[in-house]
């Protein structure tokens, strides 16, 4: 099973909003915007919102497509998301 046959198994379509935070993996990332494409879900994603958006215009998606939040904005988030 893939990442994204994985979340869509965990979560109900539409009715939840979805927090991925390792967007290091560009699995993650493209998991993300096919969940935002799709409407399945509300889709926010953490890390440094310029790294982010840098990472999904290399993989040809619009850096509007998804939200993003700092990790600090996250609340019960103690760590600094990796930038790789």
């Amino acid at each position: 099973m893939n990442l994204l046959d994985d979340i869509k198994n965990r979560v109900r379509p539409g009715e939840c909003r979805i927090l991925l935070p390792e967007t290091h993996d560009v699995r993650v990332l493209k998991a993300a915007v096919q969940l935002q494409k799709e409407s399945f879900c509300r889709t926010v994603v953490l890390g440094d919102p310029a790294a982010v958006a840098r990472r999904l215009r290399e993989l040809g998606a619009a850096p509007d497509s998804l939200r993003k939040e700092p990790p600090a904005r996250i609340r019960g988030h103690t760590h600094a998301a990796d930038d790789k």
